[in-house]
């Protein structure tokens, strides 16, 4: 069975099956659909604070994925994930929280 693609050569299978993720993660509370604010042809998706309190555990993915494999994580980021990990994830709770201001 041929598989078809798009202009940019992404399958549309794979495409298809992003968009069903998504979707999955917009009606499970983990993240929102906005549409674009340049440009009506695309949507941006923001965590909510469902989503942003998986911080955590993503932060100990990521990490253990770094010890265990190649990784193009930034050297400094891991460091920081590593050694302050309250700090990080403080800041990036507080980014958060300051791009819901600014909406």
């Amino acid at each position: 069975m041929a598989e078809g693609r798009r202009g940019d050569g992404q399958s549309l299978i794979v495409r298809a099956e992003r968009a069903d993720r998504l979707t999955r993660l917009e009606t499970a509370g983990i993240h929102e659909r906005r549409p674009h604010s340049t440009d009506a042809r695309r949507v941006t998706y923001r965590l909510t604070e469902k989503g942003l309190d998986l911080a955590p555990v993503l932060v100990e993915l990521v990490l253990w994925a770094a010890r265990h494999e190649e990784t193009e994580a930034p050297a400094a980021i891991l460091r920081e994930m590593t050694h302050h990990r309250e700090r990080f994830l403080s800041k990036l709770r507080k980014d958060w929280a300051s791009s819901r201001q600014e909406k």
